[in-house]
């Protein structure tokens, strides 16, 4: 609505109105209707509603719930159409809403697409009411109950009127009662005559003067680090979701700090957002969009309507203040957007001519609590927050949820300026920085995290390369085909020889591709952890006109510090340790190394054996650090090797002080019970039975298939000697053709297949110590099973599991690294501890 006003005594009554022809709109639903008009087709207005069902569906209780709710608020059933060019509200009295069924349980994962093409299909807000529902089958006794509506008759307050009542509804409707609802005072469309009555009074004579003295005064846009400047400032833009959790004693302290302050936890976590984009931007005056629920009158609790409100909350961090300060001042600024919030946030732009034009940046949004989980007649109805419409008006969206878990916060981003590492390491940057808050609130802006604020990206594409101090363009033919390959790989144009990789954006796939290149270009081969060393295009071209030289040592130094011992980690199955990089730049004050796949040794490429790997890794890691207590990890593949280090290094009386496993399959080998191995399986099998038979013998077709192409790198093998020797038999120059992409490809299939036999031979013997153990939420039963069947059994000492919200593809990537780093970090800072 906008503007739910609380001086009752100076403004008309809140009261039924008669119903006399079309029905007037309040200023939120002018606004919005306009938006629709000049946006036709967007789906940013489109607010999604989805529940997961477990149980006995009762599908036609379920249809007749949905259409008492929309019989009992007329909203629901109203249209919008345009009369001489303004809108007017009619309510349809005929209307009855179809809900759809999809049997998907063939094909489960469909269910996704259903999702988005219900949601992001637009609505016709003058022909049809905008509510639309389905019900997808997934799985015996499985459901996704889909609801899809426009924001023009919803807001985030009635989301919780509509759970509330459907509960109420499907309850009586299964059990033969009549429900227990209450009779509503009003209905919505009794709003628009009331507030245009209070727009006229003087009541809000008061609210206007208060937004002019806090916003009728230029203001610069925050300068946010976008990875690209937008294709236009304003509209609608695709939209992404990077979820992430402040964990239950962070939330407990920020709500002990908001205690002691006579605040709420919103508003530390508001003074945490504007402490960040300050650092992020370097500027001290930052607008936050707040959007409130405005339900301030017992009349409009029960309500389903646009009655949300939004305050543009202006707070002043200029004077390095400290975190106790900014708190006090992001307090004040709260406190009196909620004072004066009777003003409409329509009514607040459209009276302030420097408003008119600032662009929707940062908005935030408060729940003290998530949507409830409800059961009925055997159903379990469990509310999905992760669906959502794909867009997005604002540059970033905070959406904080309050639960016994800690404070849970879905970061929506325009994905036309920010790319997922961006977003990963803000999030990271936030967390950090109200961990270091709540620690010590007396610290100042200046020293609060990040160290070193990244510089907003977009003004420096707006330059010409030629204008920058840091541009310098290519000296000789090889740094010119050097810029040619990186302006093709990442995709930016113009790059100076002195840009960095890794800040340009480049990521470990990149990497490879870049270094495909030039071996295709050049002839030459470069480990992938060169870039480590030389991240420039200049320092690169050196590198490559050195005569040609190895060193014969895996290691890589990931990162620097002046003390302590290091971590050594091993990689996935592609040997890959720029993959690891993204890990060791979130473990702070941590030196970190990581082993490097050498290139393949084609004659015994068959032979590779994961204790000889480890001996080989042992040897390395014993050159940088010869005597223990030694600190370990690996990734999946990498685990078996880490494990076979530690076990050789406990043997040879060494100390192991951490064995880290990230992620790694069960150790399903001779070494553990058959019993326990069909177990696995079998529970494994269970699970995807409940999906329905086909997927089941989807998945026992894929682990026949993997067993069977375990021995398939003998074939690779052969293949590529035998082009290898056709290739040298060739005129020319063989070793241009060797080095193509194409070989290149092969060449890592082949690693891929020697390592993956090689875990397939491994028998791991028990390791005397204690594991970590850190697994995806995607193999959250793997991670149970693991710890009862498989790695548990392997270590004589205790065994830790963490599971980490993330999937197997992004655990150790920028996007979700933070939640294993976390763990990580803990673990090692415990273990340091006991050392000591």
């Amino acid at each position: 609505m906008g503007g739910v006003l609380r001086r009752q005594a100076s403004g008309p009554p809140l009261v039924r109105r008669p119903r006399t022809g079309p029905l007037e709109l309040s200023c939120a639903q002018e606004r919005l209707w306009s938006l629709a008009q000049s946006e036709p087709g967007t789906a940013c207005y489109n607010v999604p509603l989805a529940w997961r069902i477990d149980g006995s569906l009762d599908l036609e209780a379920l249809r007749r719930s949905l259409n008492a709710i929309i019989r009992r608020h007329e909203i629901l059933r109203t249209i919008f159409p345009n009369v001489d060019g303004r809108p007017a509200a009619i309510v349809r009295e005929d209307f009855e809403l179809e809900v759809g069924f999809h049997d998907l349980r063939a094909q489960p994962q469909g269910a996704a697409d259903r999702a988005r093409e219900l949601l992001r299909r637009p609505f016709e807000l003058e022909r049809i009411p905008p509510v639309r529902a389905e019900v997808v089958c997934t799985g015996e006794q499985q459901y996704l109950l889909l609801f899809a509506v426009h924001q023009i008759v919803f807001d985030g307050g009635s989301m919780r009127v509509f759970s509330r009542e459907l509960a109420e509804l499907y309850r009586a409707f299964t059990a033969g009662r009549e429900p227990r609802l209450p009779e509503l005072p009003l209905q919505y469309s009794d709003i628009g005559p009331w507030q245009a009555e209070m727009l006229q009074s003087e009541a809000l004579a008061e609210p206007l003067a208060y937004w002019q003295s806090k916003l009728d005064r230029p203001y610069t846009p925050l300068a946010l680090p976008v990875d690209r400047a937008p294709a236009a400032a304003a509209g609608t833009a695709p939209a992404a979701r990077f979820p992430f959790t402040i964990e239950r004693e962070l939330t407990a302290q920020l709500a002990a700090m908001a205690g002691k302050a006579r605040s709420s936890l919103f508003a530390v976590l508001l003074a945490g957002l504007n402490a960040l984009l300050c650092r992020y931007t370097g500027q001290e005056d930052v607008i936050i969009f707040a959007s409130l629920a405005a339900r301030t009158r017992p009349e409009l609790r029960d309500l389903i309507g646009l009655i949300a409100n939004v305050l543009p909350l202006r707070t002043d961090l200029a004077g390095d203040p400290s975190f106790t300060e900014i708190l006090e001042r992001s307090r004040e600024t709260l406190l009196g957007g909620l004072a004066h919030q009777d003003l409409p946030f329509e009514k607040i732009m459209e009276s302030l001519h420097t408003a008119s034009g600032w662009p929707h940046q940062v908005m935030a949004i408060h729940q003290r609590a998530p949507l409830p989980v409800w059961e009925a007649s055997g159903a379990t109805f469990t509310p999905c927050e992760e669906i959502d419409n794909g867009e997005t008006k604002f540059a970033l969206l905070f959406e904080f949820t309050e639960s016994k878990d800690g404070t849970h916060v879905s970061l929506k981003y325009r994905t036309d300026l920010f790319d997922p590492p961006t977003i990963g390491r803000l999030a990271a940057d936030y967390e950090a920085l109200l961990r270091t808050a709540a620690g010590n609130p007396g610290i100042c802006l200046s020293q609060l995290p990040p160290a070193q604020p990244p510089k907003p990206r977009a003004e420096s594409l707006a330059v010409p390369a030629s204008q920058r101090a840091e541009f310098a363009a290519p000296r000789d033919e090889l740094e010119r085909e050097l810029t040619r390959i990186w302006e093709k790989v990442i995709g930016r144009s113009p790059i100076g020889i002195h840009d960095d990789f890794f800040q340009l954006g480049g990521t470990s796939l990149m990497a490879a591709r870049v270094f495909a290149h030039i071996r295709h270009a050049t002839g030459r081969t470069l480990r992938l952890a060169a870039l480590l060393e030389a991240p420039t295009i200049a320092q690169l071209a050196e590198k490559l006109r050195a005569p040609l030289a190895c060193s014969g040592s895996s290691l890589v130094l990931l990162r620097q510090e002046a003390s302590g011992s290091p971590l050594f980690v091993v990689p996935g199955v592609g040997g890959r340790v720029l993959e690891l990089v993204p890990l060791a730049s979130h473990l702070q004050g941590q030196p970190v190394y990581g082993f490097e796949a050498t290139e393949l040794d084609e004659a015994n490429a068959g032979t590779v054996r994961i204790e000889d790997l480890a001996q080989q890794y042992a040897a390395e890691l014993r050159s940088v650090q010869p005597y223990g207590p030694y600190y370990l990890g690996g990734v999946c593949f990498g685990a078996f090797v880490a494990f076979e280090i530690a076990r050789q290094l406990t043997e040879a009386g060494e100390s192991v002080a951490l064995l880290a496993l990230l992620d790694p399959p069960p150790p399903l080998s001779a070494a553990l019970p058959w019993r326990a191995r069909v177990g696995i399986v079998r529970r494994h099998l269970e699970r995807r039975l409940r999906a329905g038979l086909p997927e089941a013998c989807r998945w026992m077709l894929s682990l026949a298939g993997s067993q069977l192409r375990s021995g398939a790198h003998a074939l690779l093998r052969i293949l590529y000697r035998l082009m290898h020797d056709v290739i040298h038999a060739l005129p020319g120059a063989p070793e241009r053709v060797l080095a193509r992409p194409e070989m290149n490809e092969l060449r890592l299939k082949m690693h891929k297949a020697s390592r993956a036999r090689a875990l397939n031979r491994y028998v791991p013997r028990p390791y005397p110590g204690d594991l970590l153990l850190i697994q995806t939420e995607q193999n959250g039963l793997m991670a149970n099973l693991t710890a009862e069947y498989g790695w548990r059994a392997l270590a004589r000492g205790t065994t830790e599991v963490h599971i980490v919200p993330a999937s197997h593809d992004d655990f150790v990537r920028e996007s979700r690294v933070q939640f294993t780093a976390d763990h990580l970090r803990d673990y090692l800072s415990k273990r340091r501890t006991a050392v000591c």
